[in-house]
Protein backbone atom coordinates (compact mmCIF):
# COMPACT_ATOMS: atom_id res chain seq x y z
CA UNK A 1 0.00 0.00 0.00
CA UNK A 2 0.95 3.37 -1.44
CA UNK A 3 1.61 5.69 2.55
CA UNK A 4 1.37 9.63 1.06
CA UNK A 5 2.40 12.00 3.36
CA UNK A 6 0.72 15.65 3.51
CA UNK A 7 2.65 18.47 1.88
CA UNK A 8 2.63 22.15 3.03
CA UNK A 9 3.14 24.93 1.49
CA UNK A 10 5.43 27.81 2.44
CA UNK A 11 3.43 29.78 3.86
CA UNK A 12 1.89 26.78 6.02
CA UNK A 13 5.17 26.21 7.66
CA UNK A 14 6.26 29.72 8.49
CA UNK A 15 2.98 29.65 10.37
CA UNK A 16 3.45 26.47 12.05
CA UNK A 17 7.34 27.37 12.61
CA UNK A 18 6.04 31.26 13.66
CA UNK A 19 9.18 32.61 11.28
CA UNK A 20 8.55 34.65 8.17
CA UNK A 21 7.15 33.72 4.29
CA UNK A 22 10.95 34.69 3.14
CA UNK A 23 12.39 32.83 5.78
CA UNK A 24 10.80 29.55 4.58
CA UNK A 25 11.82 30.43 0.94
CA UNK A 26 15.24 31.35 2.09
CA UNK A 27 15.44 27.64 3.99
CA UNK A 28 13.72 26.19 1.00
CA UNK A 29 16.56 27.63 -1.25
CA UNK A 30 19.01 26.82 0.87
CA UNK A 31 20.48 22.96 0.12
CA UNK A 32 19.47 20.13 3.04
CA UNK A 33 23.08 19.53 3.58
CA UNK A 34 23.48 23.22 4.65
CA UNK A 35 20.94 23.38 7.01
CA UNK A 36 18.09 23.95 4.57
CA UNK A 37 15.07 22.09 4.53
CA UNK A 38 13.88 19.63 2.27
CA UNK A 39 11.20 21.14 -0.61
CA UNK A 40 10.32 20.40 -3.81
CA UNK A 41 8.04 22.64 -6.16
CA UNK A 42 5.03 22.31 -7.99
CA UNK A 43 4.28 24.49 -10.50
CA UNK A 44 5.54 27.48 -8.95
CA UNK A 45 4.28 26.78 -5.66
CA UNK A 46 7.28 25.56 -2.94
CA UNK A 47 6.36 22.59 -0.56
CA UNK A 48 7.44 20.27 1.97
CA UNK A 49 6.54 17.26 3.09
CA UNK A 50 5.36 16.87 6.55
CA UNK A 51 7.68 13.63 7.34
CA UNK A 52 10.92 16.10 5.67
CA UNK A 53 9.69 19.25 8.39
CA UNK A 54 9.38 16.67 11.46
CA UNK A 55 12.72 15.27 10.73
CA UNK A 56 14.18 19.09 9.89
CA UNK A 57 12.68 20.29 13.11
CA UNK A 58 14.25 17.26 15.42
CA UNK A 59 17.62 17.65 13.41
CA UNK A 60 17.51 21.63 14.22
CA UNK A 61 16.38 21.42 17.63
CA UNK A 62 19.51 18.46 18.42
CA UNK A 63 22.20 20.94 16.74
CA UNK A 64 20.68 23.77 19.03
CA UNK A 65 20.85 22.22 22.32
CA UNK A 66 24.41 20.99 21.50
CA UNK A 67 25.29 24.64 20.73
CA UNK A 68 23.26 25.87 23.74
CA UNK A 69 25.83 23.23 25.90
CA UNK A 70 28.84 24.48 24.66
CA UNK A 71 27.80 27.75 25.43
CA UNK A 72 26.98 27.06 28.47
CA UNK A 73 30.26 25.14 28.95
CA UNK A 74 32.40 27.68 27.81
CA UNK A 75 30.73 30.84 29.38
CA UNK A 76 31.17 28.37 32.96
CA UNK A 77 35.04 27.69 32.33
CA UNK A 78 35.47 31.48 31.72
CA UNK A 79 33.40 32.44 34.74
CA UNK A 80 35.72 29.67 36.46
CA UNK A 81 38.83 31.41 35.36
CA UNK A 82 37.28 35.15 36.34
CA UNK A 83 36.87 34.07 39.79
CA UNK A 84 39.72 31.71 39.84
CA UNK A 85 42.03 34.78 39.30
CA UNK A 86 40.21 37.17 41.40
CA UNK A 87 40.90 34.72 44.29
CA UNK A 88 44.39 34.24 43.77
CA UNK A 89 44.29 38.13 43.67
CA UNK A 90 42.85 38.63 46.92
Amino acid sequence: MIDFDRSYSAKEVAEILNVSLPTVYEWARTKPEYGGIPSFKFGSRVLIRESDLQKWIVVRRRIWQALLRHVAQGFCAMLFTIIWKKARIA
